[in-house]
């Protein structure tokens, strides 16, 4: 039977289709060469997402954002706007002041402003106890609705302690009022700081996790990283598995109105959970050798309060949610427990 190949190219719809036409039977591929697909916002933000990532880009800006808190800079933290599931018109890379503003449409870059990048990041830009000035090149304005994106410009919020002050016994005196607050605090009903860890939470049990108790959690607090690992493994286990360290617990997000960590109370809960050193996304409990020194090690529980949550292009180690969750915490808090196996 003879058998015809006949190719046909033809532009549709912006796509170019190469058409086969194969022993009476019609292929057809098509090859995408402009966005065809209708524009995906952000959560409910004006931001589109970019489905194709950094190609077929028709605007690319890069502008500056410096926030100081007391004359002292706070980065921005990464992937800001940077998901598994968008890679949003306005994102961070790296910590740092850059935003990356990058568009399919050069009109939408005219469109968006740094208030836009405050809704994708998520956090309120007014603090509590704090005044804020924004100023852009230097020049004082109201609000960040008045700054555009434009390319290499830097917009600067300048946040600064408001100073509570109360009348001194003399007339016309005043005294600073000590507004120190108590430091956040995690602590475990199964066991104290510096204590052995009941064998219920190990690999010798059931690895459940042990309940964690928060207290003094700072206002505003969206959500919590909580992280668990052992800095204490051999080098034996150090240079079979190339690593300084071995991670069991990587949470992020979990809502910031919990004061207790449980597995009965995390199961009801929507949050994120990377993979540890295990390989696997939950928490695995300690079991150090039992044969190799040193026969006791100590792991470190570590809880953080953000302001608002993480987001990361790809899964996140440990070390880089620990990174990014320190470069926006309100307030943090360490718990230690020991654990060994040795007999």
């Amino acid at each position: 039977m003879e058998k015809n190949v006949v190719s046909v190219l033809k532009y549709v719809g912006g796509a170019v289709v190469l058409v086969f036409v194969l022993g009476g039977a019609t292929l057809a591929y098509m090859a995408f060469t402009k966005p065809p697909f209708p524009p995906v916002y952000y959560a409910d933000t004006n931001v589109q997402c970019l489905p194709r990532g950094h190609r077929d880009l028709a605007e690319v800006r890069r502008v500056h954002l410096e926030i100081f808190v007391d004359d002292v800079l706070e980065p921005l933290p990464q992937n800001i706007g940077n998901t598994i599931t968008c890679l949003t018109e306005l994102h961070t890379h790296e910590a740092g002041q850059v935003i990356h503003a990058e568009f399919y449409k050069k009109t939408r870059a005219e469109k968006l402003t740094y208030a836009d990048f405050f809704d994708v990041w998520d956090v309120p830009l007014e603090r509590d106890g704090y005044t804020l000035v924004i100023k852009r090149e230097a020049e004082e304005i109201n609000s960040l609705e008045e700054a555009p994106l434009d390319h290499l410009k830097t917009v600067t919020l300048q946040y600064t302690t408001i100073a509570t002050t109360t009348p001194e016994t003399k007339q016309g005196e005043m005294t600073t009022q000590d507004t120190t607050t108590t430091s956040m605090q995690l602590t475990s009903s199964a066991f104290a700081p510096g204590e052995m860890i009941p064998s219920i939470h190990t690999c010798d049990g059931t690895h459940m996790l042990p309940p964690l108790q928060i207290t003094n959690v700072p206002e505003g607090t969206k959500s919590f990283v909580l992280v668990m690992d052992d800095a204490d493994i051999p080098q034996e286990v150090k240079e079979a598995k190339g690593i300084e360290k071995f991670d069991h617990l990587i949470f992020y997000n979990i809502p910031g109105d919990l004061r207790e960590f449980t597995d009965d109370i995390l199961a009801t809960q929507t949050f994120a959970q990377s993979v540890n050193s295990a390989g696997a996304a939950t928490y695995t409990g300690p079991c150090p050798p039992r044969d190799l020194e040193p026969y006791t090690h100590r792991y470190s529980f570590r809880v953080y309060a953000l302001s608002g949550n993480l987001s990361f292009i790809k899964t996140p180690t440990l070390d880089e949610v620990e990174q990014a969750a320190q470069s926006s915490a309100l307030a943090h808090a360490e718990l230690v427990g020991t654990y060994t196996r040795h007999k």
